[in-house]
């Protein structure tokens, strides 16, 4: 976050007044369904963070909203040998990036996770199978899946526009972890 501080100060005051000026066609919707505008630093930062998630450089200058298109999770499947998302890849352009992100083992009573609940597991879907084991990359995150059997996993695709970083949509999806 502090690079993000950096590399927006590094910016011109043209390039700046710029992201002040588009923030008004990114409307953003808080909990209580109130629509709100970010800043232009609050616009940079947010898109600018996207794009490091998924191994690109920081913003350089104002962005156009994005048209892509949302992929979709079609399937879950978790298990303790195994878990696998399943997107439709034909639906992910070369212009799109795709960020993985799951909760923890929560209780199987529990109907939705909290944003804070998720971390990044993966990015950048590029396969020419619709299934996508995310086994490895969950358990580098939160440990072994044989412990957390009973247990449910909500697990997002966030789809982002290359170029600028945008999240033009998410696709949320839940297992409960079998023997």
């Amino acid at each position: 976050m502090a690079g993000l501080v950096v590399a927006w100060r590094g910016l011109s005051d043209s390039v700046r007044l710029g992201f002040n000026s588009i923030s008004k066609n990114f409307p953003q919707t808080n909990k209580m369904g109130e629509v709100f505008f970010l800043t232009g630093q609050q616009l940079f930062t947010k898109f600018s963070s996207n794009k490091l998630a998924f191994g690109e450089s920081a913003l350089a200058g104002p962005v156009k909203n994005s048209t892509e298109p949302v992929i979709s999770i079609t399937a879950v499947a978790i298990a303790s040998a195994t878990a696998v998302i399943t997107i439709d890849v034909a639906a992910v352009p070369a212009t799109a990036e795709t960020i993985i992100r799951a909760t923890n083992g929560l209780s199987a009573g529990r109907s939705n996770a909290f944003r804070s609940q998720f971390k990044q597991i993966g990015e950048a879907l590029v396969a020419t199978t619709n299934d996508f084991d995310i086994k490895s990359a969950y358990e580098a995150v939160y440990g072994s899946l044989s412990a957390m059997e009973g247990q449910k996993i909500f697990v997002e695709v966030l789809t982002c526009d290359k170029a600028s970083g945008q999240v033009v949509g998410k696709s949320k999806a839940v297992a409960v972890v079998a023997a």
